[in-house]
């Protein structure tokens, strides 16, 4: 059996364009620094589904290092939540002070020029957003700024190119209409799977479902413009469970990532302003009819399983 988990970390590492003085290879995947900060990927896999054999690809990019967390770093930290794009915040494994930025895609042999496509796009983000926050965050004294140094060749001073791909090319395709208009009857049709309502229009979609004994909101704009990348397709989940706590969406975010369920985690726990929400931002350039709808199926089963493991400890602990 090919090892697709092999052959997709390779593909992304050429499409990425990574330099070898700035990157460690090993077996399963690879570290770089495109500067300050590494940025780690990596397979699991393969594990058997129903259809065929599946992988995971985890992209992680360090962020800050100091992360107690204040009253500062817990407000800079839910505005941040609230503006991911595909990305979550987690704390590092090996050290709960540092956090990073978080994705996980699902890929297999089928679909994998399409997911190539998503996992180059997810990196790239990932690592300039992450390098913007790590920037400000020791700018403004809010914590340290992450940063680590090739074992071989020491601290990277001039940024790889990759860090302007924001404005140079995601940016540029989100001052056009999004192209998520339009899609969100196919979203509906998927829904009915499930059996869930959806009320549509040519802008966006929503729905309620069941968690636990909770009623959530679904929602999909096409319409609410992103800071950075302009238009494009939010897709958000909002629970009816409030919370300031700034640890509980990171731990949620750590939770999913590491749930055996074989499902891409892309997107973010956040307050929203107080109100636990899941929510991912897709740039214009990715947008379609085939994304639209694997993200409202998507977001539906992480957050139903997020909110119902939620509940089940809240009702160990009492």
């Amino acid at each position: 059996m090919r090892n697709v988990g092999a052959e997709f970390i390779e593909a992304l590492y050429e499409v990425l364009q990574i330099d070898e003085e700035w990157s460690i290879r090993d077996a399963k995947g690879f570290t770089w620094w495109p500067a300050w900060l590494k940025q780690r990927v990596w397979f699991e896999g393969p594990f058997d589904t129903p259809e065929f054999p599946v992988w995971r690809i985890h992209i992680r990019t360090d962020v800050c290092a100091g992360f107690v967390p204040t009253t500062e770093q817990s407000d800079y930290i839910k505005s941040l939540l609230m503006m991911a794009s595909m990305s979550g915040i987690i704390r590092d494994p090996l050290d709960n002070s540092r956090l990073q930025f978080a994705a996980t895609v699902v890929v297999n042999q089928q679909d994998f020029d399409s997911l190539l496509r998503l996992a180059t796009a997810i990196a790239a983000i990932q690592a300039e957003e992450a390098h913007r926050n790590s920037y400000e965050m020791s700018e403004r004294g809010i914590a340290e700024s992450g940063a680590t140094a090739h074992p071989s060749t020491g601290p990277r001073t001039e940024p790889d190119e990759l860090l302007n791909i924001i404005e140079n090319y995601f940016r540029p395709a989100g001052e056009d209409p999004s192209r998520a208009q339009g899609t969100f009857e196919a979203a509906r049709i998927a829904l009915r799977g499930l059996d869930v309502h959806a009320n549509v229009d040519v802008e966006g979609l929503d729905c309620e479902i069941a968690v636990a004994d909770s009623s959530c909101l679904i929602t999909m704009s096409s319409t609410q413009q992103h800071p950075l990348f302009g238009t494009g397709l939010l897709t958000a989940a909002r629970s009816p469970l409030q919370s300031d706590d700034i640890l509980l969406p990171i731990s949620l975010n750590e939770e999913s990532l590491a749930n055996p369920i074989l499902l891409s985690q892309l997107g973010t726990w956040a307050l929203d302003p107080e109100r636990l929400a899941r929510v991912v931002f897709y740039p214009n350039v990715l947008c379609s009819s085939e994304l639209t709808s694997s993200s409202v199926l998507s977001a539906i089963r992480i957050f139903q399983n997020g909110l119902g493991e939620l509940r089940a400890a809240a009702t160990v602990d009492r």
